[in-house]
């Protein structure tokens, strides 16, 4: 079986569940890969990107925020490199790590 990479898990999770809630605990916080990101998050779909080297507490609250209040969540470091806007429907919890 093929290794797949995080972001070609969520695409063919979010392809067949587009509503599927998706945390990314990365430690990529480079340009390509959080924008690779950015491009395949399906419209009204609640995510995280997460930075590993996040403190405990940021990681609980990530949790909270994606999977129980359906709010997106940006670590700090990585919310400059994404250009995608969140919708208008959403609140994005962003953090300093």
């Amino acid at each position: 079986m093929a290794t797949r990479n995080g972001i070609e898990a969520a695409r063919t999770i979010w392809k067949k569940r587009p509503e599927t809630h998706i945390l990314f605990w990365s430690n990529y916080s480079d340009e390509a890969y959080v924008r690779g990101v950015s491009r395949i998050v399906p419209d009204g779909a609640a995510y995280g990107y997460v930075l590993k080297s996040a403190s405990d507490e940021r990681h609980r609250l990530a949790l909270r925020s994606i999977f129980i209040e359906s709010q997106c969540v940006i670590d700090r470091e990585v919310r400059g490199l994404q250009q995608k806007k969140p919708r208008p429907d959403q609140r994005v919890h962003r953090f300093r790590v």
